[in-house]
């Protein structure tokens, strides 16, 4: 993977599509557990995830994997 191939998974709409899902889930469980630091602990895997799933994503969807 070049650096040319690197810049256009960042212009990709999976990518962005999986940002705005995990964002939204990351909102969802801010919203929903009033104890901030509970919240904390689940929001930061899911959307370290999150963000790994959606370049996963696009990563297959580019290479027909």
């Amino acid at each position: 993977m070049d650096i040319i191939e690197i810049g256009d998974l960042f212009l990709s709409w999976r990518v962005y599509v999986g940002i705005a899902v995990t964002a939204a889930l990351c909102w969802l469980v801010f919203t929903c557990i009033p104890n901030e630091t509970l919240a904390w602990i689940i929001a930061a895997p899911l959307g370290i995830a999150g963000l790994g799933l959606s370049f996963w994503w696009q990563v297959r969807a580019d290479f027909g994997k």
